[in-house]
């Protein structure tokens, strides 16, 4: 699809004042976007006007009260409101996209009503501790639905729309988060950090609320980019994500100097948000490319992994600055409890860099080393995608008065690659009318230049 037209207009209020018994934290905003699809391009001829129409409003007050010299107390209240309206106007002369307007979501409601605390206590020079809670009402809300018609061509939809009418479809989720933490400093080149938390998502409204059954209804219900067609689940409950962490950080004493950061973690979620296959089809009729017809679902899984990251200094205080070796490693693996991989999960990756830094100068050469992507979703017909190794340049000069002069260099060798997490490339598909579905070709040799100035 193609973006015909979006407009968006916001405002924000804030207070924050220091009060005899604390801080106090205030603030308010209002969002509203318009926004509308289509098609105007040689790819994609014709025309298909899908608007929608969002608005946020919500509210937040936060209160911070020192207890001692050792103790401080948070505690907050929120208010979020969404509405959205998505419908697809009548094509004129079409004998499937009318003649009716189709209404994806109408008079779509998502409030979240929460009141959170926390308490942060220093146990001498080495401990600190967090211990929070917070309670969150989250209830949505969607209003009746129609089809393109109730013709042959729109059968699946105007039975899906039928049904979607009939039921209930107000839902109230009760959700409850937890966190507790200890930082741990025995001394100052060492830090350690130790952390549980319940961390709780209720379903979106098009996870909840998309109820096309039609090929082409389920395929314009996707954010993932990856050709697949989706519908919604009225009956989700929010996925709660149970999580271990910890944290390890050797470091030298002075800022910027050497540190060594390793960070493993471990989560479990029950009713994790994922799909269940309901069918499979044909994306612009091209036979040898398959894609996916799916329902949003719960199932339990686990997501576990690492990050690592170090900087070692290499030479200090030399005629061009200071020079460091920096770099990051990290290892992610998600799977289901009924077998399988998650989705979109990004393969290990490295990246090593070679920095310099001066007075004015800050000049950076950076490797990105990204390896084969084979632990696929094969509900979704996730595709791998092959290792690569990218070399990026990138240098910022600063001047005195505050003006700051930035250019940057991607894919310095222009290596042609896949990104594992970069969807599949749609449009190529449409023009050819043949072929499979190939993964999106990622961006070739890339140059950036800005100016910023701060005042």
């Amino acid at each position: 699809m193609d973006m015909t037209d979006n407009s968006a207009e916001h405002a924000t209020l804030t207070y924050l004042g220091q009060l005899g018994w604390g801080e106090l934290d205030l603030s308010a905003y209002w969002q509203r976007t318009g926004h509308e699809m289509g098609f105007f391009t040689p790819e994609r001829k014709g025309t298909m006007p899908m608007i929608t129409e969002g608005e946020n409003v919500g509210y937040t007050a936060r209160a911070t009260i020192a207890l001692d010299d050792d103790a401080l107390v948070r505690i907050g209240h929120e208010y979020h409101g969404f509405e959205l309206q998505d419908y697809w106007p009548a094509v004129a002369g079409s004998m499937m996209m009318g003649p009716q307007t189709y209404v994806n979501i109408t008079d779509g409601h998502r409030t979240r009503l929460a009141f959170y605390g926390e308490i942060v206590h220093h146990h001498g020079a080495e401990w600190i501790t967090l211990l929070g809670a917070r309670h969150e009402r989250v209830r949505s809300d969607a209003g009746p639905v129609q089809a393109y018609s109730t013709g042959m061509m729109n059968a699946a939809d105007a039975a899906a729309a039928t049904a979607f009418n009939a039921r209930a479809r107000q839902k109230s989720d009760s959700n409850l988060d937890l966190t507790a933490t200890a930082r741990y400093q025995p001394h100052a080149g060492f830090d350690a950090e130790f952390g549980f938390g319940r961390k709780t998502r209720s379903p979106n409204l098009y996870e909840r609320f998309a109820w096309g059954r039609g090929v082409m209804a389920m395929t314009m219900t996707n954010w993932f980019g990856d050709g697949n067609g989706y519908v919604g689940n009225v009956e989700l409950k929010p996925e709660v994500a149970d999580s271990l962490s910890a944290t390890f950080h050797w470091h030298g004493i002075e800022r910027d100097s050497w540190f060594v950061k390793i960070a493993p973690y471990y989560n479990r979620v029950p009713d994790y948000i994922d799909v269940d296959v309901l069918g499979s089809f044909n994306p612009y009729m091209a036979m040898k490319a398959k894609g996916a017809l799916l329902q949003f679902a719960n199932h339990d899984a686990r997501l576990y992994g690492a990050n690592l990251s170090w900087k070692a200094p290499l030479a200090n205080r030399t005629a061009v600055g200071d020079l460091s070796f920096i770099g990051n490693t990290s290892l992610t693996l998600g799977k289901r409890a009924d077998g399988g991989y998650l989705y979109r999960m990004m393969p290990p990756n490295m990246t090593l860099a070679i920095e310099q830094r001066s007075a004015q100068w800050n000049i950076q050469v950076e490797l990105k080393v990204v390896a084969c992507k084979d632990r696929v979703d094969t509900r979704r017909l996730e595709p791998a995608t092959a290792g690569y190794a990218l070399l990026n340049a990138r240098a910022a000069y600063q001047v005195k008065n505050g003006l700051l002069f930035t250019t940057g260099v991607s894919n310095l060798l222009d290596r042609q690659y896949s990104d594992p997490l970069g969807g599949v490339y749609l449009s190529g598909l449409a023009a050819n009318r043949a072929g499979t579905l190939e993964t999106l070709p990622a961006p070739g040799r890339s140059l950036d230049v800005g100016v910023s100035f701060r005042f």
